[in-house]
């Protein structure tokens, strides 16, 4: 190799060194910790102004590889104005993108094809998003049910002492729960207005009201308890369950009417048996306590999870 071919890789190295640095700077100080937009695409543009071709997911992964610390280099001092803060080992949050630029089959065209570092994967913990549905659902409904309590018990005051209710009352009596219960949604005023109407100050749902919604309290338990031991219940078998727990109850009577009121079933049915698409209705009313997977195979040993609390 000539002299002049080693100069200008030195020259090319001190080039992209100094843009990578930049470009580290510009990311620590940005407020998401993720590079500016078009930040990449300029410094690529620049360098090639300059003679040097790099792509730009090569770029991105020298980024990156700048951001985590070599752990056989020396802890550097910092100045006693300064704090180090970091994020479980790396100096980017498990809560962002690790790159503003995610490259997945391109490689450098100028011989850098190393491995990126194992950076930590964005997104909330799976299950936590139907959890937080379900808590504001249930924040919801405490609060239409606290403002109609004290709506009904306003009118039936005012109505003992013939007096009238002030205009705007209920209005602003919404407004004040809203901001109590934290609620962002909108609560309508004729909902209010429509279950005092009907008497109907706390329905348990919109509609009608499950019929075995008592039983299926201990179903969940038992689907639980049977997912632990690595014993999950299929459709059949929940359907079967559920039958064979109901059977000469008051839950079966009470099935039978309300499957006989509606005209479900044809005229060979039998009534007071659940079906397949009960066990539909009974996961999505249950989605926050119970989950479905793909069936997997598990080993023929079950004395790990044959212990007699399982048993009784």
């Amino acid at each position: 190799m000539s002299t002049q071919d080693d100069l200008f890789l030195k020259i090319k190295e001190a080039a992209l060194t100094t843009v990578v640095q930049i470009l580290v700077q510009k990311r620590q100080a940005s407020s998401n910790g993720r590079l500016p937009r078009g930040a990449v695409e300029e410094a690529v543009e620049s360098l090639a102004r300059s003679g040097i071709i790099i792509s730009k997911d090569a770029l991105c992964k020298r980024v990156n590889r700048s951001l985590v610390p070599n752990p056989n280099e020396p802890p550097q001092a910092l100045p006693t104005n300064q704090i180090a803060i970091t994020h479980g080992g790396s100096q980017v949050s498990s809560l962002e993108s690790p790159s503003e630029c995610n490259p997945n089959d391109s490689d450098d065209t100028g011989g850098d094809d190393t491995a990126d570092a194992a950076m930590p994967k964005a997104g909330r913990p799976k299950g936590t998003t139907n959890a937080r549905k379900s808590e504001n659902a249930e924040r919801y409904k405490q609060c239409v049910a606290a403002i109609t309590y004290e709506y009904a018990t306003t009118l039936t005051t005012n109505k003992l002492a013939n007096k009238r209710s002030v205009k705007g009352y209920l209005t602003k009596l919404i407004q004040q729960k809203s901001t109590e219960f934290n609620i962002t949604d909108e609560i309508p005023t004729h909902t209010i207005r429509t279950r005092v109407k009907r008497h109907s100050l706390n329905p348990k749902t919109r509609g009608a009201v499950p019929p075995l919604l008592e039983a299926e309290e201990a179903l969940i338990e038992i689907c639980i308890q049977m997912g632990k031991i690595r014993q999950p219940l299929n459709v059949t078998e929940g359907v079967a369950l559920m039958n064979d727990m109901i059977d000469g109850t008051c839950h079966e009577a009470a099935l039978a009417k309300f499957q006989e009121t509606r005209k479900l079933g044809t005229d060979s049915f039998k009534y007071g048996q659940v079906t397949s698409g009960w066990w539909g209705g009974f996961k999505k009313r249950h989605r926050n306590r119970i989950v479905t997977k793909r069936g997997e195979k598990f080993a023929c040993n079950r004395s790990d999870w044959t212990k007699m609390k399982n048993i009784r």
